[in-house]
């Protein structure tokens, strides 16, 4: 009871800190196009290690400035993984590469309106935590099949080298193709 006691008080105490500061994010428009790469269920043996395959996987991204501190939005991606089926009758794998549409929210809360006190400000520094889902969309016997969830949490840094155009970087650690692993996406950002 103490801990969720504590947990209403501080985001309380956010919301009227971020409501009480004048800054660049609240009603920003923010869009992001994106690539990382994503650890799959295949593996293969490099210099004496085993090595998990990986796969590009793309993402665009709309975020919206809620307050002086906070913004949210929504994101869809696509990526292709290897379903696989089971010959039982030799007990070997087929492969098939199918399409994996990604769909979620995220929600940014950002740092530096506490350390800065700007208009406008060309760099962006921001914990970031997203939660959503995948669709495999493999043929009928292959696993996986149908929707997983994903979710992270990590921090971002963005940087505007024109008014409206930069890039940025996020880190994130959290549940990504059924298994805990970080995620490095990196990519375009705008900013209207």
């Amino acid at each position: 009871m103490k801990k969720a006691f504590c947990v209403i008080i501080i985001s309380n105490l956010l919301v009227i800190l971020s409501y009480g500061q004048e800054s660049y994010i609240k009603n920003r428009v923010n869009f992001k196009t994106g690539y990382s790469r994503y650890a799959t269920n295949r593996s293969v043996i490099s210099n004496g290690k085993l090595k998990a395959l990986t796969v590009g996987n793309y993402r665009i991204e709309a975020n919206y400035g809620i307050s002086n501190l906070i913004e949210t939005g929504i994101y869809v991606g696509y990526s292709k993984f290897d379903s696989f089926r089971i010959n039982w009758a030799d007990t070997s794998f087929n492969f098939k590469n199918c399409s994996t549409p990604f769909y979620g929210i995220n929600c940014n809360f950002h740092l530096l309106p506490f350390l800065i006190k700007e208009d406008d400000f060309r760099f962006d520094l921001y914990i970031s935590g997203k939660f959503g889902g995948l669709f495999f969309a493999s043929p009928t016997g292959f696993f996986p099949t149908g929707s997983a969830f994903e979710y992270g949490i990590g921090g971002g840094l963005s940087f505007y080298i024109w008014k409206h155009l930069g890039v940025y970087a996020e880190y994130t650690y959290g549940k990504y193709f059924f298994r805990d692993n970080s995620n490095l996406r990196y990519g375009l950002t705008m900013k209207f």
